[in-house]
């Protein structure tokens, strides 16, 4: 009778045993899955996170260019700044870049602004404004860039240049917003980097691509 408990004893501990190792299995199973959920759930968040405020950064700082705010001010980029807080606009070593440009289809009527030149861009939609605030080397505007030697210091460009030369036309813009004669609109194009995440790419290589915005006003 005593060797038959024993028996009993040894078999329920062996039992207990392999139902402990199953367990532990079931549970490292089960981390190596939901682990990486978990990371990609975080990075979701956090990436949505940002494309909603490098959105509202882009629309904040469009409205105020549409209202003729001049943007190239110390005061009004302190303010670019300040709404876009979880990024950086510095210019060398930033991660994000904002380009705002106005564009205005040219009508007969602005050909007559400045007679002394021919008015080769009558028709087209033309860069008069463009300033770029941040890291001016992290993206270009998919319209296309004016001479810097032809940007003023407030971004102004004069009519004697966007009149004539075609390096002013805004390329494609027709195809996004086509502006009757004379109308003009701004728009801001905003891009984002976020280097802090890099290390959610497979293989914890390469760069999380940057949200780009753009709006107009």
């Amino acid at each position: 009778m005593q060797e038959y408990q024993r028996a009993k004893k040894t078999a329920f501990r062996g039992r207990a045993r392999r139902q402990r190792g199953s367990t532990m299995i079931e549970f490292a199973l089960v981390v190596i899955v939901a682990v990486p959920m978990l990371f990609g759930l975080v990075a979701v968040g956090v990436k949505l996170g940002r494309g909603i405020q490098a959105i509202q950064v882009t629309r904040d700082i469009g409205h105020m260019y549409g209202m003729a705010v001049d943007m190239s001010q110390p005061g009004a980029q302190n303010i670019v700044a300040k709404l876009g807080q979880d990024f950086s606009f510095n210019t060398t070593t930033g991660n994000a870049v904002l380009i705002l440009s106005r564009v205005q289809k040219i009508s007969a009527s602005n050909c007559l602004s400045d007679t002394s030149v021919p008015c080769n861009n009558q028709g087209q939609p033309v860069f008069t404004n463009r300033l770029v605030l941040g890291k001016s080397s992290l993206r270009t505007s998919v319209f296309g860039t004016p001479p810097s030697a032809y940007v003023g210091a407030n971004g102004d460009i004069a009519p004697n240049k966007y009149l004539q030369y075609g390096t002013v036309v805004a390329a494609g813009f027709d195809s996004v917003m086509n502006l009757a004669a004379g109308d003009y609109t701004s728009v801001v194009e905003g891009y984002f980097v976020q280097p802090d995440l890099n290390f959610l790419q497979p293989g914890g290589s390469g760069s999380t691509p940057g949200i780009y915005v753009r709006v107009f006003f």
